[in-house]
Protein backbone atom coordinates (compact mmCIF):
# COMPACT_ATOMS: atom_id res chain seq x y z
CA UNK A 1 0.00 0.00 0.00
CA UNK A 2 1.10 3.53 -0.81
CA UNK A 3 0.11 6.27 1.56
CA UNK A 4 -0.08 9.80 0.24
CA UNK A 5 -0.36 12.62 2.73
CA UNK A 6 -1.92 15.77 1.37
CA UNK A 7 -1.24 18.90 3.34
CA UNK A 8 -4.22 21.20 3.66
CA UNK A 9 -4.00 24.45 1.74
CA UNK A 10 -4.54 27.39 4.03
CA UNK A 11 -6.79 30.22 2.93
CA UNK A 12 -4.90 33.42 2.16
CA UNK A 13 -4.97 36.31 4.61
CA UNK A 14 -5.19 39.84 3.18
CA UNK A 15 -3.34 42.65 4.95
CA UNK A 16 -3.74 46.12 3.42
CA UNK A 17 -1.36 47.66 5.94
CA UNK A 18 -2.04 50.22 8.67
CA UNK A 19 -4.29 53.25 8.18
CA UNK A 20 -2.38 56.42 7.26
CA UNK A 21 -3.26 59.86 8.63
CA UNK A 22 -1.82 63.31 8.06
CA UNK A 23 -0.86 62.67 4.42
CA UNK A 24 -0.03 65.88 2.55
CA UNK A 25 -2.11 66.63 -0.52
CA UNK A 26 0.11 66.16 -3.59
CA UNK A 27 2.39 63.60 -1.94
CA UNK A 28 2.76 60.00 -3.14
CA UNK A 29 1.02 57.43 -0.95
CA UNK A 30 2.21 53.81 -0.85
CA UNK A 31 -0.36 51.06 -0.29
CA UNK A 32 1.44 47.98 1.02
CA UNK A 33 -0.09 44.50 1.15
CA UNK A 34 3.21 42.63 1.57
CA UNK A 35 1.99 41.48 5.00
CA UNK A 36 -0.61 39.28 3.29
CA UNK A 37 -0.03 35.49 3.44
CA UNK A 38 -0.87 32.76 0.97
CA UNK A 39 -1.46 35.29 -1.81
CA UNK A 40 -0.54 34.69 -5.42
CA UNK A 41 -2.32 37.71 -6.93
CA UNK A 42 -3.28 41.17 -5.69
CA UNK A 43 -6.00 43.59 -6.83
CA UNK A 44 -6.30 47.07 -5.29
CA UNK A 45 -9.52 49.08 -5.73
CA UNK A 46 -10.73 52.37 -4.31
CA UNK A 47 -13.87 51.97 -2.20
CA UNK A 48 -14.63 55.60 -1.29
CA UNK A 49 -13.32 59.17 -1.21
CA UNK A 50 -12.08 61.59 -3.85
CA UNK A 51 -10.92 59.66 -6.92
CA UNK A 52 -7.22 58.79 -7.02
CA UNK A 53 -5.39 57.17 -9.96
CA UNK A 54 -3.73 53.96 -8.74
CA UNK A 55 -0.39 52.81 -10.10
CA UNK A 56 0.43 49.11 -9.67
CA UNK A 57 -3.12 48.12 -8.72
CA UNK A 58 -2.29 44.47 -9.55
CA UNK A 59 0.80 44.30 -7.32
CA UNK A 60 1.38 44.00 -3.57
CA UNK A 61 2.48 47.64 -3.48
CA UNK A 62 0.28 50.18 -5.24
CA UNK A 63 0.63 53.97 -5.09
CA UNK A 64 -1.26 57.17 -5.86
CA UNK A 65 -0.94 60.93 -5.45
CA UNK A 66 -3.03 62.25 -2.55
CA UNK A 67 -5.84 64.36 -4.04
CA UNK A 68 -7.33 67.43 -2.38
CA UNK A 69 -10.51 66.70 -0.50
CA UNK A 70 -11.72 66.51 3.05
CA UNK A 71 -13.05 62.94 3.07
CA UNK A 72 -10.85 59.97 3.87
CA UNK A 73 -9.96 57.61 1.03
CA UNK A 74 -10.61 53.90 1.51
CA UNK A 75 -8.81 51.25 -0.56
CA UNK A 76 -9.36 47.51 -0.61
CA UNK A 77 -6.92 44.80 -1.55
CA UNK A 78 -8.24 41.45 -2.74
CA UNK A 79 -5.75 38.59 -2.62
CA UNK A 80 -6.15 35.15 -4.16
CA UNK A 81 -4.10 32.02 -3.76
CA UNK A 82 -4.42 28.24 -3.91
CA UNK A 83 -6.56 28.27 -0.75
CA UNK A 84 -9.11 30.86 -1.90
CA UNK A 85 -9.38 34.62 -1.60
CA UNK A 86 -9.57 37.34 1.06
CA UNK A 87 -9.90 41.12 1.30
CA UNK A 88 -8.77 43.89 3.64
CA UNK A 89 -9.19 47.67 3.65
CA UNK A 90 -7.02 50.64 4.56
CA UNK A 91 -8.06 54.27 5.18
CA UNK A 92 -5.91 57.22 4.08
CA UNK A 93 -6.64 60.65 5.57
CA UNK A 94 -5.18 63.93 4.29
CA UNK A 95 -3.62 66.54 6.50
CA UNK A 96 -5.75 69.66 6.37
CA UNK A 97 -3.95 72.82 5.30
CA UNK A 98 -5.29 75.45 7.70
CA UNK A 99 -5.44 78.91 6.14
CA UNK A 100 -5.83 82.24 7.93
CA UNK A 101 -6.29 85.67 6.39
CA UNK A 102 -4.70 88.75 7.94
CA UNK A 103 -5.57 91.23 5.17
CA UNK A 104 -8.02 91.17 2.27
CA UNK A 105 -8.40 94.43 0.39
CA UNK A 106 -8.84 96.13 -2.94
CA UNK A 107 -7.44 99.65 -3.55
CA UNK A 108 -9.45 101.13 -6.43
CA UNK A 109 -7.04 104.02 -7.19
CA UNK A 110 -4.29 101.49 -8.05
CA UNK A 111 -6.53 98.58 -9.14
CA UNK A 112 -4.57 96.63 -6.53
CA UNK A 113 -5.56 93.44 -4.73
CA UNK A 114 -3.76 92.44 -1.55
CA UNK A 115 -4.55 89.24 0.31
CA UNK A 116 -2.15 88.25 3.11
CA UNK A 117 -2.27 85.32 5.46
CA UNK A 118 -0.71 82.10 6.65
CA UNK A 119 -0.89 78.41 5.75
CA UNK A 120 -0.11 75.51 8.06
CA UNK A 121 1.66 73.48 5.35
CA UNK A 122 4.90 75.11 4.23
CA UNK A 123 6.24 72.51 1.78
CA UNK A 124 5.57 73.42 -1.89
CA UNK A 125 2.29 75.18 -1.07
CA UNK A 126 0.86 77.71 -3.52
CA UNK A 127 -2.07 79.99 -2.70
CA UNK A 128 -4.55 81.03 -5.40
CA UNK A 129 -7.21 83.69 -4.80
CA UNK A 130 -10.50 83.77 -6.74
CA UNK A 131 -13.06 86.57 -6.88
CA UNK A 132 -16.37 85.53 -5.34
CA UNK A 133 -17.57 82.69 -3.17
CA UNK A 134 -15.97 79.65 -4.86
CA UNK A 135 -13.19 78.53 -7.17
CA UNK A 136 -15.14 79.13 -10.38
CA UNK A 137 -14.68 82.91 -10.30
CA UNK A 138 -11.88 84.86 -12.00
CA UNK A 139 -8.37 84.29 -10.60
CA UNK A 140 -7.08 87.38 -8.83
CA UNK A 141 -3.56 86.02 -8.33
CA UNK A 142 -1.29 83.41 -6.76
CA UNK A 143 1.66 83.32 -4.39
CA UNK A 144 4.07 80.77 -2.95
CA UNK A 145 3.78 80.08 0.78
CA UNK A 146 7.00 80.93 2.62
CA UNK A 147 8.78 77.69 3.60
CA UNK A 148 10.17 79.55 6.63
CA UNK A 149 7.09 80.91 8.39
CA UNK A 150 4.04 79.90 6.31
CA UNK A 151 3.10 83.43 5.28
CA UNK A 152 1.79 84.38 1.86
CA UNK A 153 1.13 87.70 0.15
CA UNK A 154 -0.97 87.81 -3.00
CA UNK A 155 -0.43 91.34 -4.32
CA UNK A 156 -1.61 92.30 -7.79
CA UNK A 157 -1.27 95.92 -8.88
CA UNK A 158 -3.04 97.07 -12.04
CA UNK A 159 -5.38 94.10 -11.88
CA UNK A 160 -7.93 93.55 -14.62
CA UNK A 161 -10.15 91.69 -12.12
CA UNK A 162 -12.74 94.21 -10.94
CA UNK A 163 -14.55 93.67 -7.65
CA UNK A 164 -17.76 95.23 -8.99
CA UNK A 165 -20.72 93.24 -7.72
CA UNK A 166 -18.64 91.13 -5.32
CA UNK A 167 -17.89 91.39 -1.60
CA UNK A 168 -15.88 88.20 -1.01
CA UNK A 169 -12.92 86.21 -2.30
CA UNK A 170 -12.01 82.52 -2.07
CA UNK A 171 -8.52 81.42 -1.00
CA UNK A 172 -7.33 77.95 -2.02
CA UNK A 173 -4.01 76.22 -1.38
CA UNK A 174 -2.40 73.56 -3.54
CA UNK A 175 -2.18 71.42 -0.38
CA UNK A 176 -5.93 71.16 0.19
CA UNK A 177 -6.80 74.29 2.18
CA UNK A 178 -9.90 76.29 1.22
CA UNK A 179 -11.51 79.43 2.62
CA UNK A 180 -14.70 80.65 0.94
CA UNK A 181 -16.63 83.82 1.58
CA UNK A 182 -13.62 85.85 2.78
CA UNK A 183 -14.78 89.50 2.88
CA UNK A 184 -12.52 92.21 1.49
CA UNK A 185 -12.41 95.93 2.11
CA UNK A 186 -12.43 98.51 -0.70
CA UNK A 187 -10.56 101.77 -0.56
Amino acid sequence: DITITVAPVNAPVADAGPDQTGVLVGNTVLLDATGSTGAATFAWTQVSGTHADLTGADTSRASFTMPAGSTPLVFQVAVTGPGGSATDQVTITAQADVLTITRSEYVASQAQWRIDGTASILDNDVITVFLGNGTNGPVIGSAQVSPVDGTFDVRVRGSSVSPTGFSTVTVQSSRGGLLTGVPFTQQ
